[in-house]
């Protein structure tokens, strides 16, 4: 094999300064420069909020980002960049592959919301089309060096509209999905990723955007819950010093007193929940929970 020399941008990373996003979207050290995921959610899920988020922490650390969108006004956008304090943002309605095109020059990231939108001036047949659009933006996004973040629309069917041409050209394919226990919380779900490994995440969804909490791991049944926690001292006594708590009990008094992870905690909470041990009240980070007597 010929020896071939690695381009700079393998290791000239966006890094958005939380190891955690970081590691959704590839390795520690940041996105790699150039390419290209999908985002998939259903309606509602934060799908946008997800993509503002990663902005905000991007434009934190100085790097061009800008976003495209087929849906919102620029006014909806500026309140939404304020709210989420994105300095900076570069924002258009121009969504012909075109103007695209031109703004990559310019970006270290950008989010194109949504996929549905974007139009060409080319004659094609529906499917053609798209497979046009995701070329397109693929072999751009990896000559101008432009992360890029595609978002998706889900039929009501659950199917990706346009098909698969674009998972499928993209480097990356995420997938946001709602916990059944928590209508804050969320699953995402990294099912494809050339630039690192897949997994699943876990994070919760609030006005002021995502807070994200490293690695999913899913919750067992009620019985494998009950026997792991008679099997396990420091369950039990975790458990134990949630009951015995005075006062107001949160997710940050959990983590801070038992030393523990937020999911560490969210778990364990949860599990008190379900067994009817503590009442929950109220949303997100700022839930507080109340003993059952």
């Amino acid at each position: 094999m010929d020896q071939y020399t690695i381009p700079d941008s393998y290791y000239d990373r966006l890094d958005t300064g939380n190891p955690l996003v970081n590691r959704i979207f590839g390795e520690d050290d940041g996105l790699m420069r150039g390419s290209t995921a999908t985002l998939i959610a259903n309606a509602g899920v934060g799908k946008t909020i997800f993509a503002m988020s990663i902005s905000s922490m991007l434009s934190t650390k100085g790097y061009n980002v800008g976003v495209i969108s087929g849906e919102e006004s620029l006014a909806r956008l500026a309140y939404r960049s304020r709210k989420l304090n994105i300095k900076g943002l570069r924002a258009s309605n121009a969504t012909n592959i075109t103007d695209v095109r031109k703004s990559m020059k310019e970006l270290d990231f950008l989010v194109i919301d949504s996929f549905q939108y974007l139009t060409t001036d080319q004659k094609l047949s529906p499917r053609n089309e798209v497979k046009y659009l995701a070329d397109t933006l693929v072999k751009e996004a990896q000559e101008l060096n432009c992360t890029t973040l595609i978002i998706c629309q889900m039929t009501s069917g659950g199917k990706i509209r346009g098909g698969t041409i674009l998972p499928h050209a993209v480097d990356t394919t995420i997938e946001i999905g709602m916990d059944e226990e928590d209508r804050n919380a969320r699953i995402i779900r990294v099912d494809k990723n050339r630039c690192g490994v897949t997994g699943e995440h876990m994070a919760t969804i609030s006005s002021n955007g995502y807070t994200f909490m490293g690695a999913y791991e899913a919750p067992k049944s009620e019985k494998e819950e009950k026997a792991k926690v008679k099997a396990d001292p420091i369950e039990s006594t975790r458990r134990a010093h949630v009951l015995s708590m005075d006062g107001e009990v949160t997710y940050g008094r959990v983590m801070a007193e038992l030393q523990i992870s937020y999911q560490t905690a969210y778990m364990l909470l949860r599990g008190l929940c379900q067994d009817k041990a503590v009442i929950k009240v109220g949303r997100g980070d700022v839930a507080t929970f109340n003993r059952i007597d």
